[in-house]
């Protein structure tokens, strides 16, 4: 096990840090007991590769937010469309898509 940092981003902007102990490798079931409760217990959860702090991470969002008309959440749009942007920078952020509601951005790649 490995004590593993993740912060919830609110579309609101507000952020909050917090660690879980995982294994390396964690399975669906460990990592849905972190982030069901925060997306929500009725909610699927969608996992988005992030470039964020130097490296690839994960992040995790509501599979269905756009249809149920969350609202945007701006941090956890730019992180998720940076890594696009690196790669291809004259295209313009807003063509990307958007993340809305709250997002659970891990400090490691827990999705395997």
């Amino acid at each position: 096990m490995q004590t593993t940092e993740y912060t919830i981003i609110r579309a609101n902007g507000d952020e909050e840090v917090h660690t879980v102990e995982l294994p390396a490798e964690p399975d669906y079931f460990q990592l849905k007991a972190v982030i069901q409760p925060i997306i929500g217990e009725r909610n699927d959860f969608e996992r988005v590769n992030v470039l964020h702090a130097g490296g690839y991470t994960d992040m995790f969002v509501d599979e269905n937010g756009l249809l149920k008309g969350l609202p945007l959440n701006t941090k956890a749009s730019a992180i998720y469309r940076a890594n696009w942007l690196k790669q291809h920078p004259k295209v313009d952020p807003e063509s990307l898509p958007p993340i809305v509601g709250p997002a659970v951005l891990f400090s490691r790649r827990v999705w395997f």
